[in-house]
């Protein structure tokens, strides 16, 4: 398939096929992923979900995903946002699964999902390519601070930044102060 014919539009390495319905809503009947195994392995994990979600709607489900009704919705708009945070943790965590063994872990959340929206997720990978080796040989409990002061060099640019990871330090103290006042059970 060309990048862009009647039939498909092609995005990366993802194949789209052409909408039942116009706008921004649309429904996905087929999806086809190139690339390595790592690749299309990531993509089956996020699709999972995407697809559970049509899945639910197309049965006139729980409404659980958004339509042009409901995507202005408070609740569903959290609802967004959690799965953009954990659908980018996921990515990230199954592009180096070495580094990410336990999703329960607060080296999991702090880096794979909190840095992932605090930076974006190509920063992300910068800091992990250029620093996995060295990451890979630390405990998890020493990684975050591990990259305190290091610099990575974004994909494709000669754009350079250094590790800055305090809008996640200011998240999670905020989460503990939250977690102190949350009754047990909740």
């Amino acid at each position: 398939m060309t990048p862009r014919q009647a039939n498909g539009t092609r995005k990366g390495n993802a194949t789209f096929p052409p909408s039942s319905n116009s706008g921004s809503f649309r429904r996905l009947r087929v999806f086809t992923v190139a690339g390595t195994r790592t690749e299309r392995r990531c993509a089956r994990i996020v699709l999972r979900g995407l697809m559970s979600l049509a899945a639910s709607s197309a049965r006139g489900g729980t409404g659980t995903y958004p339509t042009e009704r409901n995507w202005q919705d408070p609740v569903m708009q959290v609802r967004i946002g959690l799965w953009d945070l954990a659908s980018t943790g996921d990515r990230i965590r199954c592009e180096y699964p070495a580094l990410f063994p336990n999703k329960h872990s607060e080296w999991y959340v702090r880096m794979a999902i909190l840095f992932s929206f605090a930076v974006g997720a190509g920063w992300t990978r910068a800091f992990l390519k250029r620093h996995g080796a060295d990451l890979l040989r630390l405990p998890e409990e020493q990684r975050w601070d591990f990259l305190r002061g290091k610099y990575a060099t974004l994909a494709g640019t000669l754009v350079q930044s250094i590790f800055r990871p305090e809008n996640v330090d200011e998240k999670m103290a905020l989460a503990a102060k939250i977690h102190a006042f949350v009754p047990a059970g909740w």
